[in-house]
């Protein structure tokens, strides 16, 4: 089999300014074979797999190769997956990717920092959507931004309502302080989280469920291209993809997970 280089990278925390930590080296480890030889098994089914890009932009579809990329010193830290042409194109690009010629669609896991966050805390989940507060249903765009800013700031100064709330309820007052209040409420069972920097930790998860979803389905002869939370798989096998993701993600968590099904 074809080996594949610096698949797997681990980088200090970001200095000021900078873009991204410095790279470092590490010990190989049980740990670090482990995820590698998970990475060569993924890039060696990409390398025999018919993925194209069939638009007319300059983009080199034949980059199929997945590296893992941990942040922070930390090989429990992030650990996304990046690489491949797909990762870093913009929805219009997407429409223009085929796997054996077939148009791809996306799967995305919903909600999903929320719903780690109830695996973190070993509580069961109750609701359909963790974003949707009862009584703010009209501003569930803006909660879902405040809730994951909530999960992974430590300064509640950055806890924010922009305007246009307000203008949804004038006759509400002190909106910044009922709405995190109802937050809080409506999510007791990881309220004690509100407040701390969960980002990398849920990122690491996130790539935890990614890369099994990734194996299982490539065991069933199935290609995914995977962008982060999500999947590009062909429409005919996205019934069989989206019920792997709904099991592992029980798997990894014990609290169910939403799979969303979009046409480019």
């Amino acid at each position: 089999m074809e080996k594949s280089k610096n698949i797997i990278e681990l980088r200090a925390e970001k200095a000021h300014g900078q873009a991204k930590g410095k790279l470092i080296k590490y010990p190989e480890t049980a740990l670090t074979a482990q995820y590698r030889d998970e990475m060569e098994q993924i890039n060696a089914f990409l390398r025999d797999a018919d993925i194209c890009y069939q638009g007319n932009k300059d983009i080199d579809d034949s980059r199929v190769e997945l590296k893992r990329i941990f942040n922070n010193s930390s090989f429990e830290q992030s650990g996304r997956l990046y690489g491949g042409f797909w990762i870093s194109m913009k929805s219009e690009d997407l429409k223009e990717v085929t796997i054996d010629d077939e148009w791809v669609i996306a799967l995305d896991y919903g909600q999903m920092a929320v719903r780690l966050a109830y695996s973190l805390a070993n509580a069961q989940i109750a609701f359909d959507d963790g974003y949707l507060i009862p009584d703010w249903e009209r501003a569930r765009e803006v909660t879902k931004k405040l809730i994951n800013v909530m999960l992974n700031s430590t300064t509640p100064h950055h806890w924010t309502v922009p305007k246009k709330v307000k203008k949804m309820y004038p006759y509400r007052e002190n909106i910044e302080r009922h709405l995190i209040e109802d937050i809080h409420s409506f999510h007791q069972p990881i309220a004690h989280l509100f407040g701390g920097q969960h980002g990398m930790k849920f990122m690491f998860m996130e790539s935890e469920i990614l890369i099994d979803v990734l194996l299982e389905l490539n065991n069933q002869g199935i290609v995914a291209l995977p962008i982060h939370d999500g999947l590009l798989v062909k429409p005919s096998q996205q019934e069989t993809a989206k019920k792997v993701m709904l099991k592992v993600f029980k798997q990894h968590t014990n609290v169910s997970a939403t799979v969303a099904v979009e046409a480019l």
